[in-house]
């Protein structure tokens, strides 16, 4: 049983895979946090351009007289 538990502990097989796991996880936690931080820009600059053209006034440049 000892000798089991002890060549279990030493056999590295599938240690690359729990790497890249980890690595995977920590690309994908960056990202998201990523997207979040400018999400909320994103969404500030997008309520500010609403409100100013919602507060300008559109020209034709035709008169009555010009009819």
């Amino acid at each position: 049983m000892r000798e089991g538990v002890v060549s279990f502990l030493n056999d590295e097989t599938g240690a690359v895979s729990v790497d890249w796991i980890v690595l995977s996880f920590g690309v994908i936690c960056l990202g998201c946090l990523a997207v979040m931080t400018a999400s909320d820009g994103t969404f500030g600059l997008a309520e500010s351009i609403g409100r100013a053209t919602a507060e300008t006034e559109v020209s034709t440049g035709v008169t009555s007289t010009d009819r």
